[in-house]
């Protein structure tokens, strides 16, 4: 039988690339257009190229709050591309379409010791060890993406 996590909701934004999870802010509650750029700030920004560089192109959905001018702007001022999915094809972000999958299954898994941690050390554990580089690359090429 599993473990179900109760409590607080918890909303994460994650950067994702061919090795796994790269970085990840984790607030209490939900995401608006100023946490969203704070964690752009803090987690995109720093990972980030110019492009054509590696790292230099952020894909996501469309989600409202990903359509700040504002987050535009930051990313072009790195020197980046921005790049959104067409509504409602989850099967073109790798993050939908398996790392938040395992990521899920890895809370499942090991939800004893996160209701004893708390959600906030649960989550950062779960996305430093539940997605390796051969998963991540699978997740990639199932969207269609190559490296």
């Amino acid at each position: 039988m599993g473990y179900f996590l109760r409590g607080p909701r918890y909303s994460a934004l994650a950067g994702f690339d061919h090795k796994g999870f790269v970085a990840w802010h984790i607030v209490k509650g939900s995401f608006n257009e100023e946490r969203f750029l704070e964690a752009v700030k803090a987690i995109v920004l720093p990972h980030m190229n110019p492009f054509p560089g590696k790292r230099s192109v952020v894909i996501l959905d469309n989600a409202s709050i990903h359509h700040s001018a504002r987050f535009t702007k930051l990313i072009h001022a790195a020197g980046g591309m921005v790049l959104y999915t067409p509504p409602y094809c989850w099967n073109l972000t790798p993050l939908d379409n398996g790392a938040f999958g395992a990521l899920k299954q890895w809370l499942q898994r090991y939800g004893e010791w996160v209701g004893q941690v708390g959600m906030v050390v649960g989550l950062d554990r779960a996305f430093h060890c539940c997605v390796g580089k051969r998963a991540a690359r699978s997740f990639l090429a199932k969207c269609g993406y190559t490296i």
